[in-house]
């Protein structure tokens, strides 16, 4: 809407005559920029003559509407029936608000809506219903396309990919059905699918010595195929029922556009049955693309269901339909998958090493939003890395974003950076040095790793050096308890948490 324009055109007045209606409307069209605009002011007949300064004014065209209220000299883009702070806007219609017929007119031809049993308001209000309608329609089929833009870049997935899930996330992940009859067994493999027989006694006789003899089966013991050497574990066909089936989640990643790229969430099922060889399906359940520039990042959704069957999806659903993309196993080639894109620097690789299955998405958009989440894994501070991919911002655990060294970033004293990574990390010791520096006290070691070990968050620390050392606190718990902090036994460090706990008490 073209504001400058429609300040431009005259209101149109109209005569007032202090009792009657408590409004009156005028309606007209009028061309602005070559396209035609209905014009509604609506004037509170507050007085006998002529009212030149209307209330509201309400300018629609068929594709866009806008409000002016003259009196705060503001614009806005509600709804026709919503209050936006007029008093007219409350209960006005054809009780309470005189229009001429010609002017009715003149909406009903805009509106092209001859409905017999609606006033003119609800005329409009259904003009602004289409249009909001047509541009959710628009948005949608706009969205849809790029949906389908999107999806045409994804390659299959390549063979080292299912390779890997085999061999790694299924392994021993198979049954080795037997059925002893005598000094024999027959064996089914569940990965193969074929049968064997052995015999699991040495026969006495001279042809015996060349029988293959193979380790009596048990239910549930180790087992390892003859045939193909899959790993798994003995089950009895007599306990065999039906079906066999396993879930489980793992994310990959593949390149997109220039320098984005695109990790993708995948459910594989594996099904194991008497008699067949195993068998896998692949459902890919969501899609993340990052890209450069951009923090905000756009999520697919694979839903399948049992009417509209299944469809890839740009936003997520509520309820039972909602699909989490929870810790998963991450395919070991994902690190060099990203080189080349924006997020070959994310460190990604460092991380894994410490944790089987990760929240990868949540790393990774972590990462998009704060890049230092690279500094910290490289120094292994994992603890503090796994609290900022897990939700807490940095700003929260007072860390400076913009410091020029590790210590300025974490905000802890020079020379403290050691024994933090010595801890990976851990989040209270991060917050004990910082508060050393902001008390400007000084800890050993000994003293930091202490107050780790018997849990005493800062609120805490600052209590006890109200009235005593750290040092003396901490000889103290150990004199009471009668063990040191360095001890390995998980009793005795229970012992100390307790009476530092009570000793803690006696304090407050």
């Amino acid at each position: 809407m073209k504001k400058k324009l429609i300040e431009k055109v005259a209101y149109s007045g109209t005569m007032g005559t202090g009792e009657g209606p408590k409004y009156k409307a005028v309606a007209g069209t009028v061309d602005i920029g070559g396209e035609e605009h209905l014009i509604i002011e609506v004037y509170r007949n507050d007085h006998i003559g002529m009212l030149e300064v209307p209330a509201a004014r309400i300018v629609c065209t068929h594709s866009d509407w806008i409000n002016y209220v003259p009196e705060k000299e503001k614009w806005d883009r509600r709804k026709i029936q919503q209050t936006c702070g007029h008093p007219f806007w409350d209960r006005w219609g054809r009780d309470n608000t005189e229009i001429k017929e010609f002017a009715e007119r003149k909406i009903i031809e805009f509106t092209q809506n001859e409905t017999k049993y609606s006033d003119w308001i609800e005329k409009i209000e259904h003009l602004q219903d289409s249009i909001l309608w047509d541009r959710k329609k628009k948005k949608e089929e706009r969205k849809e396309q790029e949906l389908q833009e999107r999806n045409s870049t994804i390659e299959p997935v390549t063979d080292d990919f299912r390779e890997w899930y085999r061999k790694v996330l299924f392994k021993r992940e198979n049954f080795i059905y037997y059925k002893r009859k005598g000094r024999y067994a027959t064996f089914t493999c569940s990965c193969c699918g074929k049968s064997y027989k052995y015999a699991t006694a040495v026969m006495d006789s001279y042809e015996g010595q060349f029988e293959h003899i193979v380790a009596i089966p048990r239910n549930g013991a180790f087992a390892t195929c003859e045939c193909c050497g899959a790993e798994g574990i003995y089950k009895t066909t007599g306990r065999m029922n039906g079906v066999y089936g396993r879930s489980i989640n793992c994310y990959t990643a593949q390149h997109y556009m220039e320098n984005g790229a695109v990790i993708r969430y995948f459910s594989i099922e594996k099904i194991l049955s008497f008699g067949n060889p195993e068998r896998f399906i692949e459902t890919e359940i969501a899609r993340t693309y990052f890209q450069p520039g951009r923090k905000k990042v756009q999520k697919d959704y694979h839903f399948i269901g049992a009417y509209e069957g299944e469809r890839w999806h740009y936003h997520n659903m509520d309820g039972l339909r909602n699909i989490n993309q929870e810790y998963a196993a991450v395919y070991p080639g994902v690190p060099e998958i990203l080189q080349g894109t924006c997020l070959q620097y994310c460190a990604i690789k460092e991380f894994m090493q410490h944790y089987e299955k990760i929240k990868l998405i949540n790393y990774l958009e972590k990462y998009m939003e704060y890049p230092l989440l690279e500094m910290l894994v490289k120094l292994q501070l994992i603890g503090i890395a796994k609290r900022i991919v897990d939700g807490y911002n940095p700003e929260s655990m007072q860390i400076n974003n913009i410091g020029k060294c590790p210590e300025d970033i974490l905000r802890i004293g020079h020379g403290k950076l050691h024994a933090l990574r010595k801890n990976q990390g851990d989040p209270l010791l991060l917050s004990i040095m910082q508060m050393e520096k902001r008390k400007d006290i000084h800890l050993s070691e000994k003293e930091e790793d202490a107050l780790i070990i018997l849990k005493i968050d800062i609120e805490q620390i600052e209590k006890i050096i109200n009235y005593m050392s750290i040092k003396q606190f901490v000889n103290r718990v150990e004199k009471y308890a009668g063990t040191t902090v360095d001890t390995d036994c998980g009793d005795a460090i229970s012992r100390l948490q307790n009476i530092s706990q009570m000793y803690l008490d006696y304090l407050e």
